[in-house]
């Protein structure tokens, strides 16, 4: 059991430096130039995110048909672009994201980010007048009602410790998640640090590896990969751990205690690398043979993905800016069931240059602290839910809220679209693409309802609600339901 618990550490350590390991003149080029890029302690970044879904099948992301389309239509004719400001030497940062239309070149403000060391503040009003574009009346008047006057949501660095530790049950995790964002120049200290451990890696072990996968011209760096040119290098990288397995034992015991594990967990990895070391020694000819195996029975399945590809590119201009691309495009093809096929790509362009400062006016003013914000949530959260839907017409009412529900009358049973009562319940839906069912989760456990999916939607009785701790009524007279919690 203490292997299988261990094995995916080293696993995943194995899988990262297959893809950055290498020792050809163009692998140590392209890697000298990140560090260099990387070694800034102040520095502006500005770039642009393009993003594409030309098929995908809802149930993927746990979406309805329609609200999928909304979310094509929104990556199909917008950019995000952004533009950073980062002082590490004194932990300032000014970042600003933008949303662009594609067609127009037109673009809005998303979101500001300014952080002085002491305090992280999150500029809203802009994303709450975007929001408000939209125009949901109900959304609106929520937004107003709440945060009229809010500007900014401040977070402290005990506020954000806290939340940390409740989304990962860590105090050590969330002391350390915490740093990066209160104090920037742990960023550089990480990078000298896995600089040296690269080094050592490769003069110890991997002086003779090469992935053949980089090329240079005119001190641009370029790394092509399609899914056979990356399970290759892994299989060769592989290979080439397993000829070299005892240099690699000393260099990973070594590297161990720098992993942040307690006593017994550092004992227990060491038990297993002893094992696992000491079978590759024995068997080394047999794995090589295993790698070469499994190449084969993965190339059945890799014309599948034909047409994913990946490329990276690093280049330092003649004004000493780096500029860094990268696209990616999957095309996930199912021959049994079409419908379960994906294409869709993603480029990112981004410009990195040295500054000399980051300054910026610390807001004082219409300020809502992150304490603050989560009373309001905690609020929301506790107030009493009443939803009251008429069947006959599905004409609802909760709070202040009113629309139209499109039910379905199934078996002289009524069924509600799942995701739009979810929605005015506050729930959050998904859909467990196995089971082909949707739940929710509550306290970490799954609750799943038993729907049925017309045209793409899940609709559900009224009573699989109870399933999640509310009260259903129905009145036979006015032939109304009213669920509560």
């Amino acid at each position: 059991m203490k292997k299988i618990r261990v094995f995916p550490l080293v696993l995943i350590m194995v899988m990262i430096f297959s893809l950055l390991t290498g020792c050809s003149k163009e692998e140590k080029g392209l890697y000298n130039l990140s560090q260099e890029m990387n070694g800034l302690d102040k520095y502006q970044i500005t770039g642009e995110m393009s993003f594409s879904l030309d098929q995908v099948d809802p149930e993927l992301f746990g979406l309805s048909s329609q609200e999928l389309s909304l979310v094509q239509s929104i990556l199909n004719n917008y950019n995000f672009t952004f533009d950073a400001k980062i002082d590490t030497v004194a932990s300032k940062l000014i970042f600003t994201n933008y949303i662009q239309n594609k067609n127009t070149g037109e673009q809005k403000v998303l979101l500001t980010v300014l952080s002085d060391g002491n305090k992280v503040y999150l500029k809203m009003d802009d994303f709450f007048n975007y929001i408000k574009s939209f125009g949901n009346e109900e959304t609106n008047r929520e937004i107003d009602r709440e945060f009229a006057s809010v500007q900014y949501i401040s977070i402290d660095r005990q506020e954000m410790k806290d939340m940390f530790t409740e989304l990962y049950n860590s105090e050590l995790l969330a002391e350390q998640l915490t740093k990066v964002y209160f104090d920037l120049g742990s960023f550089v200290k990480m990078n000298k640090e896995w600089q040296k451990n690269y080094k050592d890696l490769m003069e110890k072990v991997y002086d003779e590896y090469e992935m053949g996968i980089v090329k240079e011209s005119n001190n641009k760096y370029t790394v092509s990969l399609s899914l056979q040119d990356t399970v290759n290098v892994f299989a060769s990288f592989l290979k080439y751990s397993i000829d070299h397995i005892e240099e690699l034992d000393v260099y990973l015991k070594q590297e161990i205690p720098n992993l942040g594990l307690d006593n017994d967990k550092i004992n227990e990895v060491n038990m297993f690398l002893n094992s696992m070391v000491n079978n590759i020694k024995d068997n080394k000819e047999l794995y090589k043979s295993q790698i070469d195996l499994g190449l084969s029975a993965v190339d059945s399945s890799i014309s599948m993905w034909e047409g994913s590809q990946f490329e990276y590119s690093l280049e330092k201009t003649k004004d000493n800016a780096y500029v860094v691309d990268f696209s990616g495009k999957i095309n996930y093809h199912d021959a049994a069931n079409a419908e379960k096929s994906f294409k869709g790509s993603c480029i990112v362009k981004q410009t990195v240059k040295g500054i000399d400062s980051v300054t910026f006016t610390v807001p004082t003013e219409n300020i809502l602290t992150m304490t603050e914000l989560r009373k309001i949530a905690e609020s929301a959260i506790n107030e009493p839910i009443k939803l009251n839907i008429n069947l006959k017409n599905g004409s609802y009412t909760s709070g202040n809220q009113e629309g139209k529900l499109g039910i379905k009358v199934i078996d002289s049973t009524s069924y509600l679209p799942l995701k739009e009562i979810g929605n005015i319940l506050g729930e959050n839906i998904n859909w467990d693409s196995a089971k082909k069912q949707p739940y929710v989760e509550k306290n970490g456990a799954k609750n799943y309802l038993n729907a049925k999916v017309i045209g793409g939607t899940s609709y559900i009785p009224s009573r699989e609600f109870e399933k999640l701790g509310y009260k259903v009524l129905w009145d036979a007279k006015s032939n109304t339901v009213n669920i509560e919690r």
